[in-house]
């Protein structure tokens, strides 16, 4: 058994049996699907959510406004996801960027570069290139 484990860990040090670019399970989880500890954390805070006793005190924190804001979110994050933000805007002569100022346009830009990195992490391609 010794010849066969030193055989394993040298294979190890070279870098294993895969070429580069290749997978041990090139099938592997698709993206997106989350592992076993993130769909027990997602039941566990599901449960935590639905209790009739936790809802009570949530509405009893939420009416006296001491609702930890940071924690209490998270755990609603985990049991449901995030909520989807969009802004739909439509102007009716089309935009008219030659009226801003020149803040105004700085801040029109950074906000499409949000929009389109946004985009860019929802379709899978997040890498940001320079």
């Amino acid at each position: 058994m010794a010849k066969n484990k030193g055989q394993s860990t040298e294979k190890k040090r070279r870098g294993g049996s895969y070429k580069p670019g290749q997978s041990g399970n090139p099938a592997g989880r698709p993206p997106g699907v989350m592992n076993k500890a993130g769909q027990d954390g997602r039941a566990v805070c599901r449960l935590l959510v639905e209790d009739p006793i936790y809802r009570a005190g949530f509405a009893i924190r939420l009416n006296a406004g001491t609702l930890g804001s940071g924690l209490e979110a998270m755990v609603w994050h985990y049991a449901y996801g995030k909520p989807q933000e969009s802004l739909d805007v439509t102007l009716q002569d089309g935009p008219r960027l030659d009226l801003l100022s020149d803040d105004e346009r700085e801040a029109v830009d950074a906000a499409m570069a949000v929009i389109h990195l946004a985009r860019l992490k929802a379709t899978g391609h997040d890498e940001v290139r320079h």
